[in-house]
């Protein structure tokens, strides 16, 4: 019976076989395949095959599990309290991946600074003078306005940089015998 060898890990496997029993690489890929296979899975450093993608080695070594805690006090009786823990390996706390910067604080913070100054250049226009009120009020719209763009402008390019430092991160890989990482 004839057999065929896995390009990936060695294993020999039957001549059917469409994955190796042993890594489940397809045993019938076109050379392109097999070469970006290789050079993924291969560490660069010491020849290893026992590698894993960052985004692999994160979700594995990171588990969030539920705790919740029953007590007893004979003045307030029975009390339970619960929350979420998270338990994390170091290797997955060194391959995490970048974090999304978040917008909704900042343009929330926008949104009450532009209520306040409207309302402080009303009681202005009410106690002092209409058109001391009038540019007062228009000065303000006019500074959060041109704020609210910078920020925009700064949050885009965060993003932008994001997302670069995500794409990056889905490329890259860690050898789990000498602690090498690499991008393919």
């Amino acid at each position: 019976m004839n057999s065929q060898r896995c390009s990936s890990c060695g294993f020999i496997n039957f001549s059917n076989a469409e994955v190796c029993k042993r890594c489940n690489q397809n045993l019938h890929s076109s050379s392109q395949t097999k070469n970006f296979k290789k050079l993924s899975t291969v560490c660069p450093k010491c020849n290893s095959n026992h590698t894993q993608s960052f985004q692999m080695a994160y979700q594995t070594g990171t588990s969030v599990n539920g705790v919740q805690v029953t007590s007893f006090n004979s003045e307030t009786g029975v009390s339970v309290s619960g929350g979420n823990a998270s338990n994390q390996t170091l290797l997955a706390s060194n391959v995490q991946p970048p974090i999304e910067p978040n917008q909704s604080i900042e343009f929330l913070a926008f949104f009450v600074l532009l209520l306040v100054f409207s309302l402080v250049a009303l009681v202005i226009a009410i106690q002092i003078s209409i058109l001391i009120g009038v540019f007062s009020g228009c000065f303000t719209v006019l500074g959060l306005v041109g704020f609210y763009i910078w920020r925009s402008k700064e949050m885009n390019r965060k993003t932008e940089q994001y997302q670069l430092a995500l794409n990056k991160w889905l490329k890259s890989w860690v050898c789990l015998r000498c602690g090498a990482s690499w991008k393919v």
